[in-house]
């Protein structure tokens, strides 16, 4: 179902319109009947009839225009396919009206017709100088020539010819490369109606929807099931995008939801605070720089930012320029986001981008903003190369873009059907096989790029090695640990690839359900020469031994070498971990223990004092002595002294 939104200057008669064409008052709240203008977001039902007579429903978003509630509007227009803009023609071309023309343009909304409202007010004169109001502030935007359409939403003029032009505009548009994106909707409500449970409100941006499916929910990567659907009132088992839709949702409660969240597919969007976008600011306005605290709208969720300056695209800069670090009205830039929250996200992603005050020349909105990669790292070889390239692949094939944006994604990778819209399906299996991963998890595909899975794998061995580190006496490491030491933000089923890359390499071996380095051997035997070598000078010393870190000293052994030895032999009987870096020998702790009992049996209990002189040790190794045979349930501390356990 496509979704119509509206935008337009506050009280230049948008709602009216809409309940002229629909019948349904948006106006929901007490406050907005109060004050007679639009505060949050309203939706509605429109019937229109093609030219061939067939009918069909648009999801009709009705957005509010005073200048307090742009972030509203910037929420209500994602998504959207077509905007109509609200001129009255009795008040022309307002700040508003050309700040969401902004918005439009940020969000990649391509279809826009105008309805010039309010034209009971005003004579023909009038009403023509308004249309060259409009005409005027579409000049230089996408929507030029736009069709402007005289209506009246009291007396009913035009309302037939507006219909008929909304008809028009929406017929062509094709959502068959949405529904081939994974499912994705952003959250505008959240309520729950009696006896339904929570109920989430959203426009399905892509892919499709059925009764009995997992989504996931972002940022908080909670997993939810679709328990019902409904689409302006009438149930739905499968709804595929684009289109207003409410969902009744499992595995959550009220309280964990709200509005900005976003429900996907699994493993399709990240959660992230730093990426890299390409910022397109409009002609005009007050430059800023690194320090601009701006506030970034993405689906409808919104976070406080910084905008750190990468590299100015254009216009461009002289190969021998220094690189500026101020972003200037109609200037097209490379620009890191740094956000104070988590924000849902996937490349190719339209944001909007705006102040508290005004700093571009019409209202708040500073910018629109497409995402290229998420979570990033260091500029590799530089700002001005990371630049040249960017420039390099917009002038070259979708293929070259394609490889580009699978490298962009990282760990992640990319998902084939997030690829398919822009290239052949031969190309991408053909082509995009060299060099590159292929995932199958669940039916979808990912692809992940030669440098991800290097990275994926040095992780891996890279825990391998650490765990040998720790375990020495190990013959390796649990298999589901290994996996474990893949980032988590890799694709699905990227760590069994990168394992088996590794095997197959002869880097890794596996035994059963364990995985060691190719070469490595247990070290902690029981006849190892340096096990015995510990062994024996912890005999020796009998109840005042060496800490075990300054006796892997002495005997020239890593210290998780040691611990490995000390544990092997300990397995025996024949040592005693006793507390922290103090092992024991049995023979001298077993002797002690005799002494102790002895004690007790002629005088009933043991100072700390007399334990001490018993030991023949320093209070080092007397406290520990004491807790151990504590724990052993050998004496039991009562106040200042210890006696026999189980004796008065």
């Amino acid at each position: 179902m496509t979704v119509l939104g509206t935008a337009g200057h506050v009280d230049h008669g948008k709602t009216t319109l809409v309940r002229a064409l629909t019948g349904v008052d948006t106006d929901r709240l007490p406050e907005e009947k109060r004050r007679g203008i639009t505060i949050e977001l309203g939706f509605a039902p429109l019937l229109v009839r093609d030219d061939d007579g067939a009918e069909r429903t648009l999801s009709v978003v009705d957005v509010p225009g005073h200048e307090r509630f742009v972030g509203t509007m910037a929420a209500g227009a994602q998504g959207v396919d077509a905007a109509l803009l609200v001129v009255a023609a009795d008040a022309g071309v307002m700040p508003q009206t050309r700040e969401h023309l902004l918005v439009l343009e940020a969000l990649g909304v391509s279809a826009l017709l105008v309805a010039l409202t309010r034209c009971d007010l005003v004579d023909a004169e009038m009403r023509a100088l308004a249309r060259l109001d409009v005409e005027e502030a579409l000049e230089k935007t996408r929507w030029r020539g736009a069709a402007i359409v005289e209506v009246s939403g009291k007396t009913g003029e035009g309302l037939d010819a507006l219909r008929a032009a909304i008809a028009r505009l929406t017929r062509p548009l094709d959502a068959s490369e949405r529904r081939l994106r994974p499912a994705r909707l952003a959250i505008d409500r959240v309520f729950a109606p009696r006896g339904q449970g929570v109920v989430v409100t959203g426009t399905l941006i892509a892919g499709s929807v059925a009764v009995g499916a997992e989504l996931t929910l972002l940022p908080s990567q909670r997993t939810v099931r679709v328990r019902g659907l409904h689409q302006h009132g009438a149930p739905l088992t499968r709804a595929a995008a684009t289109g207003r839709l409410a969902l009744a949702l499992s595995g959550v409660e009220l309280a964990e939801l709200h509005r900005g969240e976003v429900l996907a597919a699994p493993g399709t969007l990240l959660a992230v605070r730093a990426f890299d976008a390409i910022l397109q600011r409009p002609a005009g306005g007050r430059p800023f720089g690194r320090r601009a605290r701006l506030t970034i709208h993405a689906g409808t969720d919104e976070a406080r930012a910084r905008i750190v300056p990468l590299v100015r695209l254009a216009p461009p800069l002289a190969a021998d320029a220094a690189m500026p670090t101020t972003i200037r009205g109609g200037e097209r830039w490379l620009v890191r986001v740094v956000a104070a929250a988590p924000l849902a996200l996937a490349a190719h992603d339209h944001l909007v981008a705006r102040a508290d005050a005004p700093i571009a020349a019409v209202g708040t909105t500073v910018g629109a903003l497409e995402v290229l990669r998420l979570s990033p790292g260091r500029l590799a070889g530089g700002r001005r190369a990371y630049a040249e390239r960017l420039r390099a692949l917009e002038g070259e094939s979708s293929l070259a873009r394609a490889l580009f944006e699978i490298e962009a994604a990282g760990l992640a990778g990319l998902a084939g059907a997030e690829l398919a819209p822009r290239l052949a399906a031969r190309a991408i299996d053909k082509e995009l096989a060299r060099g590159l991963a292929k995932l199958e998890t669940g039916g979808a595909r990912r692809w992940v790029s030669a440098a991800a899975r290097g990275v994926a794998r040095a992780h891996l061995e890279q825990g391998v090695r650490r765990y040998h580190e720790l375990h020495p006496d190990e013959e390796g490491m649990p298999l589901a640990t290994a996996l474990a030491a893949v980032p988590a933000n890799a694709a699905p089923g990227l760590g069994e690839l990168v394992l088996a890359e590794s095997i197959a390499q002869r880097r890794l071996v596996r035994t059963g359900d364990r995985v060691r380095l190719a070469g490595f051997q247990a070290r902690a035997r029981v006849d190892d020469p340096a096990a015995l070598a510990l062994l024996a000078r912890l005999r020796a010393a009998g109840t005042s031994p060496p800490f075990l870190g300054d006796l892997a000293t002495e005997l020239g052994l890593d210290p998780a070498r040691a611990r490995a030895l000390a544990a092997a032999v300990a397995a025996t009987g024949a040592l005693v971990h006793v507390q922290g870096e103090l092992w024991l020998a049995r023979e001298p702790l077993a002797e002690l223990e005799g002494h102790l009992l002895a004690y007790l049996e002629a005088r009933g209990s043991i100072t700390t004092q007399a334990f001490k002189e018993l030991v023949g040790a320093s209070r080092k190794y007397v406290v520990p002595l004491a807790e151990w045979f504590d724990a052993q349930h050998v004496t039991l501390r009562v106040g200042d002294v210890r006696k026999r356990r189980g004796r008065a």
